[in-house]
């Protein structure tokens, strides 16, 4: 219906306005005891016929405004209308009929104008600070929304305390949160001021003074204040004018920039002209051979020069300046997708010498990508080796439901060599108790050289440190979030709660009576990696259980005994070193297949695992913001690093596996092109390919390149060539004086049908040119491999493979094949240098 405005009409005494007819008066007759019948004279309450007598009179009367303008049910009428003014005209039309027709209305049942009928019941059970909620987003929301929406920020001052935490730290229910949802479109703040400070408020509340100062009224009524209004937070004239990440790019500024551009320049020079360019050495050389690739498929439209291939609409080749511009709109603003999808999307749109290389850069260094996608590689294991019982003592805290007296803490202490176990319950994990319960270990048994823990401050306390300088062993620690650093302690852990949670549920609260009995248990089976029992390993014989009591079992004589137990000992820790060995190669062989990446290197840069969240974290960088550089490594057998900010901060000592090494990472700067990174030109080297790309060069002979083909690695449409052979190679393009035809319709403009002229043949090696003399390469030697160091493996496209380096001495013994076929070489001495170059690969 979309009506604001109501009002509310109720007859007085309806039933009582209608009169009857006299041949009906006698059925309306009642008895009054000795006064006798009586009869009415007006519409009774009581008769089964009034509703239905009186709704009918109120339709007829009103036929032609009811459901219109009004509703009627029997003698209550409501008005409704959308605009005060036409509540107005309707009220009028109403009262003119009720007067027309003789009916009267009772004022004190009337209600005029109003927004809702009456106050919900609910509303009145509110306590009063929700009632205070709901007056400040009725006061913003409604009632002074036309002068406070918009305008800057403002002071909301309220005499009740709860309300000025409601927009921070209080707890809401449903309808609280659809409150705040309807404040939270304007910006202001809540203060709590004190009922007798906050007299602004309360003078509405309170009774006016008997006595009034007129001086002073009128004293206040001759001040004089200046007009103040609300003013917007947000002009017009604050909004830029294109607030797009990639602004709109004039065509003579591309035209521009492509004639500019130090590749294609060149090569609009040559569509234009219909002549293919003259190419000698140069460091766009790679660039040179894709667009050479291309040649065919380059045309101009509008000016610009594009890349037309069949079935697809043409691509832009862009200049060099647009390409970090275009790598962010296609990358950073379309959600960090990977190198497949992003290059998809530059793809059908633009083209580039060396387009894969450069996107695939921008992907694999984007600092967005990294810290949240990557996954720091997993370092080889190197197992923990002891020689005798209690060399290693580790230990570890367990928390699980508390018992009964309350007990939910498990101290649990193994001995790496045996994998004997015990477990002490306690209250809490202070440090105090933690050395209370070592003592327990001690005086059964000892710690010969070290203790291992984790860096919980129970055990990193001085009380721990005073303990281990008493007994005279070592105290060491795991790195920081690297539980596997203490893996005999952690799976005791997981074994322990599997074993508690075999216990009936009566006996569940109380299991501290239990668990003595439960490690027992543990300690005479047999254990994987020994081979041999943690008991038998301490003790030199096997635990009699109590089913070794029901049945007569043999015995050993008591002289024997000690003998038995020496020679049993040998045996076993002989044993378990043996199968310790063998379990620990077999963990390592099965470990170390998802090993990927190189060992990292003093003066590397690598990005630190997020590891402490608070909540959930789905959404959360799994990398850190700061880019660490490796500083020192304790111990070159283990993968542990000490690593430090490069933006300053203490330093940290972190394990491989939280660490992922980067060459370089790039912020959100769309100033830089993908090609002008600070990459660290460090090859990528993983397990497989141990040795980079061999850093010699060799000198390639002036050609004329019309036609030749294998002179680049051929990659999918000509956009990737790969890398130059050397950093020093120069390119000079020269445009021959001999004519090559090309057909008009590649210029993609519009031609005669009689106008066609058949491609021509590509025209072969000049050897006429007398640009510069031919020499074969020289001094040829095999690459030198170069220390390993780690970088992330490159982002490769799944087209394409590894072996760059086999690709560039592919490239080089194409180009000595070249030289075979042109006349005044010898031979003998390119056959030389192709297995020179064939010997220092293989």
């Amino acid at each position: 219906m979309g009506a604001k405005y109501f009002s509310r009409l109720d007859l007085k005494s309806g039933y009582h306005q209608i009169s009857i007819r006299e041949d009906h008066k006698p059925y309306t007759a009642f008895t009054v005891g000795p006064l006798g019948f009586w009869e009415h004279n007006r519409l009774a309450f009581g008769l089964c016929n009034s509703p239905g007598t009186f709704q009918r009179v109120m339709e007829d009367r009103f036929s032609d405004l009811n459901l219109r303008i009004m509703y009627i049910y029997i003698d209550d009428i409501i008005v409704f209308s959308e605009t005060a003014e036409e509540h107005l005209d309707r009220l009028w039309s109403v009262c003119q009929r009720l007067r027309d027709c003789g009916l009267k209305l009772s004022l004190k049942k009337c209600a005029f104008a109003q927004s809702q009928g009456f106050e919900k019941k609910k509303e009145q059970c509110y306590p009063a600070h929700k009632l205070e909620f709901l007056c400040l987003k009725w006061s913003v929301c409604e009632k002074f929304n036309d002068y406070l929406w918009g305008a800057p920020k403002f002071l909301v001052r309220t005499a009740n305390n709860p309300l000025a935490y409601v927009l921070t730290s209080a707890k809401l229910d449903a309808t609280g949160h659809r409150w705040l949802a309807a404040l939270s479109a304007f910006d202001f703040e809540i203060e709590y001021t004190p009922g007798v400070s906050n007299q602004d408020a309360d003078a509405l509340s309170r009774l006016p003074s008997a006595r009034i100062d007129i001086a002073s009224v009128q004293a206040m009524c001759s001040l004089g204040f200046a007009p103040f209004a609300a003013t917007m937070a947000v002009f017009a004239d604050n909004i830029e004018e294109d607030p797009s990440p990639f602004p709109h790019i004039p065509l003579t500024e591309l035209r521009q920039a492509q004639n500019g551009d130090e590749v294609l320049g060149v090569w609009m020079t040559a569509v234009r002209n219909r002549k293919l360019p003259f190419m000698r050495k140069s460091a766009n050389a790679v660039k040179h051979g894709i667009m050479k690739k291309n040649w065919h498929k380059l045309c101009f439209y509008r000016g610009l020069l594009q890349r037309k291939v069949d079935g697809e609409r043409p691509q832009l080749v862009l200049p060099a300046k647009y390409i970090s511009k275009v790598c962010k709109a296609l990358h950073d603003d379309m959600g960090h997708q990977g190198f497949e999808k992003t290059m998809s999307l530059i793809r059908s749109r633009f083209f580039w010498p060396g387009m894969s290389k450069d996107v695939n850069s921008w992907v694999h260094h984007c600092g967005r990508c990294l810290r949240f996608k990557g996954k720091p590689d997993r370092a080889p294991l190197v197992g923990i080796q002891t020689t005798e019982p209690l060399e290693l003592v580790c230990t570890d805290f367990l928390k699980v439901d508390a018992s009964q007296n309350g007990t939910q803490y498990i101290l649990v202490i193994t001995d790496h060599f045996t994998r004997f176990a015990m477990a002490v319950p306690t209250r809490n994990m202070s440090a105090k108790t933690t050395a209370e319960a070592l003592l327990t270990f001690v005086r059964h048994f000892d710690i010969r050289k070290r203790l291992h823990a984790d860096q919980g401050a129970n055990f990193e306390s001085k009380v721990i440190g005073e303990l281990c300088k008493l007994l005279g062993v070592e105290k060491s620690r795991t790195t920081s979030f690297h539980p596997m650093g203490n893996g005999s302690c952690k799976r005791m852990n997981h074994t322990l709660i599997n074993i508690l949670g075999t216990l009936p549920e009566c006996r569940n609260r109380d299991w501290p009576s239990h668990i003595g009995t439960l490690v027992l248990a543990y300690n005479s089976t047999k254990h994987d990696s020994t081979g041999l029992s943690p008991y038998f390993l301490m003790f030199g014989r096997e635990p009699r259980l109590p089913v070794d009591n029901k049945f007569p079992l043999c015995t050993e004589s008591r002289g024997d005994y000690a003998q038995n137990v020496k020679q049993a000992l040998d045996w076993a820790w002989n044993k378990a070193t043996e199968n310790s060995t063998k379990a620990r190669e077999h963990q390592k062989r099965y470990y170390d297949k998802r090993v990927r990446g190189a060992t990292l290197m003093i003066g590397d840069k690598v990005l630190v695992r997020n590891c402490s969240f608070d909540g959930p974290h789905k959404l959360y960088q799994k990398l850190s913001a700061d880019i660490y550089t490796v500083k020192e490594q304790p111990d070159p057998r283990t993968p542990v690093f000490v690593v430090k900010p490069n933006n300053g901060g203490r330093r940290r000592t972190l394990h491989g596996n939280l660490l992922l090494p980067v060459e370089s990472v790039r912020e959100d700067n769309p100033d830089v092109s993908p090609d002008n990174q600070a990459v660290q030109k460090v090859p990528p080297l993983t397990r497989d390919n141990g040795a980079p790309k061999s850093s010699s060069a060799t000198p390639k002979p002036v050609l004329r390149e019309d036609g030749v083909k294998g002179t680049t690695s051929e990659l999918e449409d000509g956009e990737d060539g790969g890398e130059s052979d050397s950093d020093d190679d120069e390119f000079a393009i020269l445009v021959p004086e001999s004519n090559v035809q090309i057909p008009e319709s590649r210029l993609c403009e519009p031609q005669p049908v009689n106008d066609f002229q058949p491609v021509a043949e590509e025209p072969v090696l000049d050897q006429n040119s007398d640009n510069v003399p031919l020499q074969p390469p020289s001094n040829l030697s095999p690459p030198v491999p170069v220390p390993r160091r780690s970088v992330r493996p490159k982002q490769l496209p799944s087209w394409q493979t590894s072996g760059d380096f086999t690709f560039s001495i592919i490239d080089k013994m194409t180009h000595l094949k070249i030289l075979l076929t042109v006349g005044g070489v010898d031979r003998a001495i390119v056959t030389k240098a192709i297995m020179s170059l064939i010997v220092g690969h293989f």
